[in-house]
């Protein structure tokens, strides 16, 4: 079995170019759905040690380029804007009467539409309108601003923001959106808009709301969790389910490990209130 993906040759007259070329052409490739060490091998191409040649069989545990790139503010929103631009207008197309009333609409003014994401286990939170202008109105990230959009659907959008104009690919599946732009490949989970209230048994404490198996833990017995944090991953039917805390509270018992297969309604987790810890 051989991992590889794809090899990338470029040619240039200096090394420093070639790596610069080489490096640009890593970062826009497509390549999504799949763990890869593309953002390894961009970070590697960038650093002084490499561009100087000085790369000897210590050289990764020397310098130790950066195994994941950090995402900026600026890529999460504007990831963000896409995602949620595309999803209104996956919803028009699918609606089966009015489909030229844009997503949202009411007969007075029009409230903000909320979708809530996770980039990187961080929450970023989409909200948007559309003006008498055609134009959308969004919030993000304490920002406000205004969206043109030229194009959605599809996969393709194409839109204009803070005198930027950009093209993306935005790929859904369930709950997970692929976004590929001009900062490259992320991944956006979305959250459902409302708690679900069968993951949650008063006497019993949260319960796995379907079939499915367990594939992260990310607490342990006594640790002290606050509302909204995530205990931990199931898969069901090849979509991911975060199991987070209703509210505050202490780890009192886990009834699972990661591998396990859970039936409907298995106990999962147990919280006990601060005062009992």
């Amino acid at each position: 079995f051989d991992p590889m993906l794809a090899k990338f040759i470029v040619h240039a007259a200096t090394r420093r170019e070639a790596a610069s070329r080489l490096s640009r052409l890593l970062e826009k490739t497509r390549i999504q759905g799949i763990t890869s060490n593309r953002d390894f091998l961009v970070a590697t191409l960038r650093t002084p040690e490499f561009l100087n040649g000085a790369t000897n069989t210590d050289f990764i545990a020397r310098v130790k380029p950066a195994k994941k790139r950090e995402l900026s503010k600026e890529e999460c929103i504007d990831a963000g804007v896409a995602v949620v631009m595309e999803a209104q207008a996956q919803q028009r197309a699918s609606a089966r009467v009015l489909k030229s009333i844009p997503s949202g609409w009411r007969n007075t003014e029009m409230p903000f539409e909320k979708h809530e994401f996770l980039v990187d286990e961080e929450s970023l939170i989409v909200e948007y309108r559309i003006e008498r202008s055609g134009k959308f109105r969004v919030r993000c990230e304490e920002k406000e601003f205004l969206v043109t959009l030229y194009r959605a659907g599809r996969g393709k959008v194409d839109l204009e923001f803070e005198n930027r104009r950009s093209a993306f690919n935005v790929d859904q599946h369930a709950n997970r959106w692929l976004v590929n732009g001009p900062h490259g490949d992320l991944e956006l989970i979305q959250l459902p808009r409302f708690a679900d209230t069968k993951l949650v048994d008063a006497e019993r404490g949260l319960v796995a709301p379907m079939p499915g198996m367990v594939v992260s833990v990310e607490v342990q017995v006594g640790d002290a969790v606050g509302k909204g944090q995530l205990l931990m991953v199931l898969e069901a039917m090849k979509m991911e389910h975060r199991i987070t805390a209703p509210r505050d509270g202490i780890v009192s018992e886990i009834h699972v490990v990661m591998g396990d297969q859970v039936a409907n309604g298995e106990l999962l987790v147990r919280l006990a209130e601060d005062r009992e810890e």
